[in-house]
């Protein structure tokens, strides 16, 4: 395959480095060409090189993005760490008499329209008869955070 390219002039390469050349302020543009040669190594540096590349196979896959949740249950989430928020604001203010907040959510995970999902759970009418409260912190000034 490299034989074949470098008969046909590396074809586009020429054209690219020319257009590379063009650009103003790009004073020099080097090409280089290297050789990958198989290694051979001895067992135990074999058996070591092998443990190396399993670890980092088991990395990537911890690494590889999740795939993406049923966005009925992320909304749910969302919802649910907003008013579970909202109580933790309202009492904070019942004890302090703090008018403004700043806090952070990790549901969302940045998302704005979940995030407005979770300020509006936040800012609910907390019902005092319900077994678990939610939300009641609409009356306090907020600065909401989520990454």
């Amino acid at each position: 395959a490299f034989g074949e390219w470098e008969k046909a002039d590396f074809a586009p390469e020429k054209d690219f480095l020319a257009k590379l050349g063009g650009i103003k302020g790009v004073s020099a543009v080097e090409t280089q060409t290297y050789t990958l040669e198989e290694v051979k190594l001895n067992k135990k540096d074999a058996k070591k090189a092998m443990e190396n590349k399993e670890a980092e196979a088991e990395k990537a896959k911890a690494d590889a993005p999740k795939p993406a949740e049923d966005p009925a249950k992320k909304l749910k989430k969302v919802i649910k760490e907003g008013g579970k928020r909202g109580v933790e604001i309202e009492g904070a203010a019942d004890m302090g008499g703090l008018q403004f907040f700043c806090t952070s959510v990790d549901e969302p995970e940045g998302d704005v329209e979940l995030l407005t999902k979770c300020v509006e759970a936040m800012n609910a009418k907390s019902d005092p008869t319900e077994e678990e409260r939610k939300g009641g912190s609409g009356h306090i000034g907020k600065m909401v955070f989520s990454v």
